[in-house]
C-alpha cells in the first residue's frame, strides 16, 4: 500500500496591510514634520500668512511719511476749479477762496467710509483753533444727503462743506480714495495732496507748512 502524496508546498504571498493603515503610516510620519517646519518660519518670522516684522520710525520733528498724491492735484499744480451746490440747505454754493487770500485744506469725505468718520472731527477741531487764517472746505462724495448732514453735525463741521453726488470734483482731482485732503498754498497752487486718514501729527505739520508759507 503506497502512501498518499503529499500536496505541493505553495508559499503564501506576504498580505498587505488595507490601504487606510498604509495612509495612516504616512500621515504618523508627515505630520510631525510639518509641525517642526511651521514653529522653524514661525520663530524666524517667516510664515507665510504674514510679512516678516519691519519697524519704522519717524525722527522727532521729521516729515510725515508721505502717501501717493492724487493725480489731479500734484505739489505746485493749480487746483481744478470747484463750485458745488451746499450740503446744508439755505447756505450759498461751496467753491475755493481766491488765490492771495489764505491757504485752504480742502477734504473729500462720505458718511459711508469708516476713516472719514474718524478723521472728520480732527478738522473740524482745526479749523475752530485756526480761527479763520486757514479756509477749511468740505466736499462729500458719493453720498446719501441725509447721512452725510448728520455726520458733519455730530462732528462739529462749521466750514462750508460741498455736494459732489456723482464724484465729478472727486474725479477732477484724481483722488485715489477717501478720505483725500489737500493742501492749498495762499498762492493757489498745492502743496501737498494726502490719500488716506490723517493722523493729528500729519495735519498739525501741514497746517504749520501752509503757515509758514503765507
Amino acid at each position: 500500500m503506497t502512501a498518499p502524496e503529499e500536496p505541493a508546498f505553495t508559499p503564501s504571498r506576504p498580505s498587505r496591510p488595507p490601504a487606510w493603515t498604509r495612509l495612516a503610516l504616512v500621515l504618523a510620519v508627515l505630520i510631525p514634520l510639518g509641525l517642526v517646519a511651521a514653529g522653524i518660519f514661525y520663530v524666524l518670522g517667516l510664515s507665510p500668512r504674514r510679512p516678516a516684522r519691519t519697524a519704522a520710525t519717524t525722527p522727532v520733528g521729521a516729515a510725515p511719511p508721505r502717501a501717493p498724491a492724487p493725480s489731479g492735484a500734484g505739489p505746485g499744480a493749480v487746483p481744478p476749479r470747484l463750485s458745488l451746490p451746499p450740503l446744508l440747505p439755505g447756505h450759498p454754493r461751496v467753491s475755493l477762496p481766491r488765490a492771495g487770500h489764505r491757504p485752504v485744506v480742502l477734504n473729500f469725505f462720505a458718511s459711508w467710509c469708516g476713516p472719514c468718520k474718524q478723521e472728520l472731527p480732527l478738522l473740524a477741531r482745526a479749523a475752530r483753533h485756526e480761527h479763520g487764517r486757514i479756509a477749511f472746505v468740505g466736499v462729500d462724495v458719493n453720498d446719501n444727503a441725509a447721512h452725510a448732514r448728520q455726520l458733519v453735525r455730530t462732528s462739529g463741521v462749521r466750514y462750508p462743506v460741498g455736494q459732489d453726488p456723482q464724484g465729478r470734483a472727486a474725479t477732477r482731482y484724481g483722488l485715489l480714495g477717501l478720505p483725500t485732503t489737500v493742501f492749498i498754498g495762499a498762492d493757489g497752487r498745492v502743496a501737498r495732496a494726502v490719500s488716506g486718514q490723517l493722523t493729528p501729527a500729519a495735519l498739525d505739520h501741514w497746517l504749520h507748512a501752509l503757515s509758514r508759507a503765507k
